[in-house]
């Protein structure tokens, strides 16, 4: 990493910690290296390909990663990344001894700065079955670039103090930048990590490049093989997660893509994906901008709702035999909307209804089922229905409280809450104009009740 790149492409606090980390790799004889996404990210904003990107996320002055590789010894990013914290103690360090890699973590409110620096040491891995975590070795750059993902990211720049710009690229990720494709480095690359089908697929959607056709190839082998099942629980999860960091609209080509690949068959094969999906998954966003408040009153946050939504057209699974995705560990809640929206893809709802009789009828169902099921269904009688319900009905309380009723001469016990019940439903039907005439209507109940019959 020349001075005049250094000087050029990172804001001063960063510049200053990378040149930090040279330093004290120097005085350990160690070699240190920029690689991946920082390296990817600035080539593609460069004039060293065809087609440089003009993505502003990407031109960011401060790098909200920077991913560093150390070479010469066991341990050597650790190393480096405990003497970095000596002098950075604001930040946070993070050390993963079984991988050989450290993590400093910038925040805002302690250091006035947001970014993460990965420090790994250079190393092979070497996986004992499909999807499981690899055990490491040191090793050389040259291998450690070769045990990567795609070529793209697999291209280095020595952090040197020298004026001349070297870039190490034996993959020629950078042919494969100028050329807009997604490339695996080597064959079995997918048997080894089955979670690559999905990063090559965030990758190609993100930076609207194509895959290319032997790693299509590979890709489609893999999910065809069922290797790729290997795939569960919280890294599985993870994984839809990462979609969802996304646009919505790069997010619903992502789902769709892996559709299209196999790739959604680790979580239920074959995947049932709605055809009207791209659709229904807009009008979802919308709905969450929109209406905001009919959201606000969940405990379930914004990407766990886009996460079930991802997964609602399994409901109809789930509503006949519960847990049709066990790699996926759901929990009972989860488990239980997804059932619902199945449910409510049967559900029949009679025009002539009242409003009351059909409150009483969407009120058997959680409200984010409701929600997932409006925005995916095509019987628009059904959706107006359920933003009714969210926009109105689900407002309309009884007048009255239990103290009120209380005071009014109405015994304690089961029949306030039928009292308040049936108070809902003369405020639903609009038989309550006033609350002198919900008191007035509460207390003929309790006398009628009271009287001998």
């Amino acid at each position: 990493m020349s001075k005049a790149w250094l000087a050029t492409n990172f804001n001063p606090y960063q510049r200053q910690v990378l040149t930090d980390a040279l330093a004290i790799a120097q005085g350990y004889d160690l070699q240190i290296y920029a690689v991946g996404g920082i390296v990817r990210d600035w080539l593609l904003l460069s004039q060293l390909i065809s087609h440089p990107a003009t993505n502003p996320a990407i031109a960011n002055p401060e790098w909200p990663d920077l991913d560093l590789v150390v070479a010469g010894r066991d341990r050597a990013g650790i190393l480096i990344a405990i003497a970095l914290h000596r002098l950075y103690p604001a930040s946070q360090l993070q050390i993963h001894e079984k991988f050989q890699t450290a993590e400093l973590i910038w925040q805002v409110a302690a250091t006035g700065h947001n970014f993460t620096l990965d420090l790994a040491t250079a190393r092979t891995e070497i996986y004992s079955y499909p999807g499981a975590n690899p055990q490491v070795e040191a090793a050389s750059l040259l291998q450690d670039l070769q045990r990567r993902d795609f070529t793209i990211n697999a291209i280095a720049i020595p952090l040197t103090t020298q004026d001349h710009l070297e870039i190490i690229d034996p993959h020629q990720g950078i042919s494969d930048l100028d050329q807009k494709q997604i490339r695996a480095i080597r064959p079995g690359s997918f048997i080894e990590d089955p979670r690559r089908i999905y990063r090559a697929v965030r990758f190609a959607v993100r930076f609207s490049f194509q895959l290319h056709p032997h790693t299509e190839l590979e890709i489609r082998q893999t999910t065809a093989s069922g290797i790729h099942a290997g795939i569960g629980g919280s890294r599985l999860k993870a994984e839809i997660y990462y979609l969802l960091a996304f646009s919505p609209a790069q997010t619903s080509q992502m789902w769709r893509s892996l559709a299209g690949l196999g790739g959604l068959g680790c979580i239920y094969d074959p995947f049932p994906l709605d055809p009207r999906f791209k659709t229904s998954w807009q009008r979802w966003q919308r709905w969450q901008y929109w209406f905001p408040s009919f959201f606000g009153d969940f405990s379930q946050q914004a990407p766990e709702r886009n996460f079930l939504f991802l997964l609602s057209d399994l409901g109809r699974l789930f509503a006949q035999t519960p847990n049709q995705a066990p790699n996926l560990q759901l929990s009972g809640l989860q488990l239980s909307q997804l059932s619902q929206v199945g449910q409510l893809t049967r559900a029949e709802f009679c025009y002539s209804h009242s409003a009351s009789r059909l409150v009483k009828q969407l009120e058997k169902f959680h409200p984010l089922s409701l929600l997932i099921h409006a925005t995916k269904t095509s019987d628009r009688y059904q959706r107006r229905l359920i933003w009714q319900y969210f926009h109105q009905w689900r407002q309309i309380q009884s007048p009255l409280d239990g103290t009120a009723l209380i005071q009014l001469g109405c015994p304690r016990g089961k029949f306030v809450g039928e009292l308040l019940q049936l108070l809902r439903t003369a405020a639903l039907e609009n038989q309550i104009g006033s609350l002198d005439q919900a008191k007035q209507l509460a207390q003929d109940w309790i006398k009628a009740a009271s009287s001998p019959h």
